[in-house]
């Protein structure tokens, strides 16, 4: 997992319409690493991350989107690591 512990943030790409939790385990090990990330929504994923709290939600296949939400993570360093640190509490209470 050395790619993660070095990654500035993680993102899990989904397909839409997957009405299960694909990718929970990416995103556990991020959210377990510390790391800032971005998922797409899909209706399995919802009861592992928050929009805008533990993580940062973007439509299936809206690589606009994606684009845009990557490009401002890596600029706002403040917001990852507040990210984090809900993800770090989000973790301790589970």
């Amino acid at each position: 997992m050395q790619f993660v512990h070095d990654a500035a943030l993680v993102v899990v790409p989904l397909r839409a319409g997957l009405q299960y939790a694909a990718g929970v385990n990416g995103v556990l090990k991020a959210m377990a690493m510390g790391k800032a990330l971005i998922v797409f929504a899909t209706p399995g994923i919802a009861d592992y991350v928050e929009d805008r709290v533990t993580a940062r939600l973007v439509p299936p296949g809206d690589t606009a989107s994606l684009r845009g939400v990557v490009a401002e993570l890596l600029a706002d360093h403040e917001q990852a690591r507040r990210w984090t640190r809900a993800l770090d509490r989000w973790c301790r209470a589970a």
